[in-house]
C-alpha cells in the first residue's frame, strides 16, 4: 500500500531499491566473513560505521563506506573538498552541498558518490571522454570531453576534481596543462591517481602521431563502469610528480590520508612476473586483490610562475620518463 500511495509504480522501486538492498545484505554477510572494518568516517554522507575491507581485497582505498556505499578513496577526496574550499570538515559533503553553490565545479565523471551530491550544484558540470564523439557535444545524456583538449573557455572553473582518471590519458602532461587553462586564476584543482612513492614516473602506452596505440610495458587495465574490459593505463605516476607540476606552474600539495603499505610494498608493475601476478587477477574479476596502493590527495593551485605561463612544457619531463 505504501509503494501504491507514493506515486511511484512497483517496479520503479525494484529498479532503484533494489540496488541498494542487494549492497547492503552483501555488507552484512561479509562481517561474517573475516572482513576488516576501518574504523573511520565517511566524509560522503557522514556516517561513522567505517569502511567495509573485504578479506581477499589488498586495495584499502577501495573499502567502501557501511552506509551509502563510498571508497575510502572517495571519502578522502570529499574530506579534501570540504577542507579545502570551506576551510572547515565537520559534517560531510551530502549536508554541505549548498555552501558550495557560489562555485563553478567541474568533475570529469558522470557517475560516483562524489557525483550524487555535486550534481545538485547550479554550476556543476561533468563530462565523461566517448570514443568517436565529438568533444563538446551530448552522448547518452553526458557532456563529452578530452582532458587533453577541453572544449571550455579558459578560467571557467573555481574547482576541478578528478578521481583516478589521469593515468588514463594517452597524455597527462596536455590533461595537466588544459586543466590549469580552464582553471580560475585562484581556484583549485583536486585529484588522485593510484601513487608510487619510491619510483619515478613511468609510461605504459602512448599514441603515435598515426593515431596507433603503441605499448610500451604490457597492459595494465583498471575497472570502469562504462567498459566492461576496463581502462587501459597510460601512465604509472611516480614521486617526481610534483616536481613535474611545479615545473608547469601548479604548487602541489600531497595530502596522504591513508597510509597502509610501506613504501616497497606498494604496487609497480614493471617485470614480467608481476605482470602475470596482475593478470591473473584480471581474468578472474579481482583487481581488488591485485593493487597496493596508499591514499593520496593532491591540492594542486596555479602558482605566480604558472599565472603567465600558457604552454605545457613537455620536453624536460618525458625524456625521463619514456621507457
Amino acid at each position: 500500500m505504501a509503494l501504491k500511495n507514493c506515486g511511484k509504480s512497483y517496479w520503479w522501486h525494484v529498479r532503484h531499491l533494489l540496488p541498494d538492498l542487494v549492497f547492503r545484505l552483501r555488507l552484512f554477510l561479509a562481517l561474517y566473513r573475516g572482513s576488516t572494518i576501518l574504523r573511520e568516517k565517511c566524509f560522503v554522507c557522514g556516517a561513522s560505521l567505517g569502511f567495509i575491507l573485504l578479506s581477499h581485497w589488498t586495495l584499502h582505498r577501495e573499502a567502501q563506506c557501511r552506509m551509502c556505499g563510498a571508497r575510502k578513496r572517495n571519502s578522502d577526496a570529499a574530506y579534501t573538498i570540504l577542507k579545502t574550499c570551506l576551510g572547515r570538515t565537520e559534517g560531510c559533503l551530502r549536508r554541505n552541498v549548498p555552501e558550495l553553490s557560489h562555485l563553478r565545479v567541474y568533475l570529469t565523471q558522470s557517475s560516483g558518490p562524489l557525483h550524487k551530491h555535486l550534481k545538485s550544484l547550479p554550476n556543476f558540470t561533468c563530462s565523461e571522454f566517448w570514443k568517436g564523439i565529438v568533444p563538446g557535444q551530448v552522448h547518452k545524456g553526458v557532456r563529452c570531453e578530452d582532458l587533453t583538449r577541453l572544449t571550455f573557455d579558459s578560467q571557467t572553473f573555481d574547482l576541478i576534481v578528478n578521481e583516478d582518471v589521469l593515468e588514463h590519458v594517452k597524455n597527462f602532461s596536455l590533461a595537466f596543462s588544459e586543466i590549469r587553462r580552464v582553471l580560475k586564476s585562484n581556484g583549485v584543482h583536486i585529484f588522485t591517481v593510484p601513487y608510487n612513492e619510491t619510483h619515478t614516473t613511468q609510461r605504459r602506452a602512448m599514441v603515435d602521431e598515426h593515431g596507433r596505440l603503441i605499448q610500451l610495458l604490457q597492459p595494465v587495465y583498471h575497472g570502469d563502469p562504462f567498459r566492461p574490459e576496463g581502462s587501459l593505463v597510460f601512465t604509472d605516476f611516480g614521486n617526481d610528480l610534483l616536481t613535474y607540476l611545479d615545473r608547469l606552474g601548479m604548487r602541489t600539495e600531497d595530502w596522504v590520508l591513508g597510509l597502509w603499505h610501506d613504501p616497497g610494498e606498494v604496487t609497480w608493475i614493471d617485470t614480467a612476473d608481476k605482470h602475470a601476478e596482475y593478470w591473473r587477477h584480471y581474468l578472474k574479476g579481482t583487481l581488488v586483490s591485485a593493487f597496493q596502493w596508499n591514499s593520496h590527495v593532491f591540492v594542486s593551485r596555479i602558482s605566480e610562475a604558472g599565472r603567465d605561463r600558457r604552454h605545457h612544457d613537455e620536453a624536460s619531463f618525458w625524456p625521463r620518463i619514456v621507457t
